[in-house]
């Protein structure tokens, strides 16, 4: 996960 602001969408998009 990238910041772990959009922890939830970064599961399916983790370098957003």
């Amino acid at each position: 996960m990238s910041t772990g602001s959009l922890q939830t969408s970064e599961v399916k998009r983790p370098t957003l």
